[in-house]
C-alpha cells in the first residue's frame, strides 16, 4: 500500500513539474502575466503598451508585421489599458503561415470576462473605420467574433 501511494504521489509531482510554465512564458513564448499587470511592468515585459493614448514598445509591432511578410515565426502582446486602468491583452503568434490570436479582458474590472477565446487567422491588414481612421485587423479568421474583436491603431 504505501509503495503504491509513493509511486501515484510521485506521479503527480511529476505531472505538475512537467506542466509548469518554464521561465514564466506563455505557450506563444511571451511572458506571463500576474496580477497587477501596471503599464510599468507590461513595457517590461515588452508589451507593445497603449496607456491612454501613449504607446510604449510600438517598434515591436513593425518587427512582427516584417515577419509576418517573411513567414518568419513571431510572437507579439498589445495591452491597452481602460480608463479605470484595467488591462486588456490581444496576442498574437505567428507560426510562419497562420496567427494564433488570443484575446483576455479577464483582468477588466467592467468587461464582460469571456475567458481567452482564441481563433487563428490568415493575416493582418491595415483597415479604414468610422471617421477614416485606420488601424491593423485580423482577416480570415476561423471564429469571425473572436477575430473581430482586434483592432489596432498606431497614435
Amino acid at each position: 500500500m504505501r509503495g503504491r501511494l509513493f509511486l501515484i504521489l510521485s506521479f503527480a509531482v511529476l505531472l505538475l513539474v512537467s506542466c509548469t510554465d518554464k521561465g514564466g512564458r506563455t505557450a506563444a513564448g511571451l511572458p506571463a502575466i500576474s496580477k497587477p499587470y501596471g503599464s510599468d511592468r507590461a513595457i517590461e515585459n515588452g508589451d507593445i503598451v497603449n496607456a491612454h493614448g501613449k504607446l510604449y514598445n510600438g517598434e515591436k509591432w513593425n518587427t512582427f508585421m516584417s515577419s509576418l511578410e517573411n513567414h518568419a515565426p513571431s510572437a507579439v502582446r498589445i495591452t491597452q489599458y481602460t480608463t479605470e486602468g484595467d488591462p486588456i491583452f490581444y496576442e498574437l503568434a505567428y507560426d510562419g503561415s497562420s496567427i494564433r490570436y488570443t484575446y483576455d479582458n479577464s483582468m477588466d474590472k467592467f468587461g464582460a470576462d469571456t475567458g481567452r477565446p482564441s481563433t487563428s487567422c490568415q493575416n493582418v491588414e491595415l483597415q479604414k473605420k468610422a471617421q477614416d481612421r485606420q488601424g491593423y485587423a485580423l482577416t480570415g479568421c476561423d471564429n469571425t467574433e473572436t477575430g473581430d474583436t482586434f483592432w489596432f491603431s498606431l497614435p
